[in-house]
């Protein structure tokens, strides 16, 4: 008796760990994507603004297997993200970017703690009381603060330039977040988080603006994207990303960006965009959302 009652519970065992194989099945091993990992032509820079749901993330991939994310995306959608990083075939993350600590940029930072191998997390000094409380004591991730005029070279022909804040530059927490440009040789793209209008204003003053492409402020809120800081920009290209739930993206935001001959692509509408640059100009492909 106590033989066929050993039998069965050795079955049951069996037949439960075929099961749970089989729901994690169609989702790479870590292993699996680093054997796979895209190969991203000599000398070119990726850079992929992922449809991650609601809020922001952005990868950045170099020729020499280097992987940056800028932001999160939106606690609640972290299966979006996963997703687009093993679409990306992503098996580590070299630096982590935080612009600033609210949910739409940073609310699935602790899921990549667990989820992906990082070795560097850089955040904006204003913010790193805030963002140590999210990432917790995390001794074997380097941590880095950064300020204005900061320089990080990650390639012999790519660097961020670090534009803000170096002080509060206005009274909405969001206005205070990481600003900077990533740039390729001749190719810039300027990244703004959540910054409003009084930051825009103060960065005019300060700055040559002018790059390649611009990732819009705040998800295409009203209170940025001023038309002194369009022109200023004078891009060729701008990407929106989608706005949470509580608001949505201004259409007047959207008719200012198109009056001003860019080239819109919204995130919600266009899906994940890929700009692959050279050094001296650059190409956009889409992955059509599926939504």
């Amino acid at each position: 008796m106590k033989k066929i009652i050993f039998g069965n519970i050795l079955i049951l065992v069996i037949f439960l760990l075929a099961g749970r194989g089989n729901i994690d099945s169609h989702l790479p091993t870590v292993s699996a994507v680093k054997e796979n990992q895209e190969q991203i032509p000599f000398g070119e820079m990726k850079v992929t603004f992922l449809d991650v749901g609601r809020g922001e993330a952005t990868l950045v991939q170099m020729d020499d297997g280097f992987t940056m994310l800028i932001d999160t995306g939106t606690k609640g959608y972290e299966n979006q993200l996963i997703e687009e990083l093993i679409r990306n075939r992503v098996s580590e993350i070299d630096i982590l970017i935080a612009t600033n600590d609210s949910e739409e940029y940073t609310g699935n930072i602790v899921v990549l703690l667990k989820k992906w191998p990082i070795k560097k997390i850089m955040y904006a000094e204003l913010f790193k009381k805030d963002i140590m409380g999210k990432i917790g004591f995390t001794p074997e991730i380097e941590k880095k603060a950064l300020f204005a005029e900061d320089i990080i070279n990650i390639a012999n022909n790519v660097k961020i330039k670090i534009l803000s804040p170096d002080e509060p530059y206005s009274n909405n927490p969001q206005g205070n977040s990481l600003v900077f440009q990533l740039i390729h040789g001749e190719v810039s793209i300027l990244f703004t988080s959540g910054i409003d209008e009084d930051t825009e204003k103060k960065l005019v003053e300060k700055y040559d603006l002018k790059s390649s492409i611009l990732k819009v402020s705040d998800m295409g809120s009203i209170q940025s994207s001023t038309p002194e800081f369009l022109q200023e920009v004078d891009a060729f290209m701008a990407v929106v990303f989608p706005a949470v739930e509580t608001f949505e993206r201004n259409e007047e935001v959207l008719e200012r960006l198109n009056e001003s001959w860019m080239d819109v692509y919204q995130i919600s509408r266009d899906g994940s965009v890929s700009i692959i640059s050279d050094g001296k100009d650059y190409i956009v492909e889409k992955k059509e959302n599926s939504n």
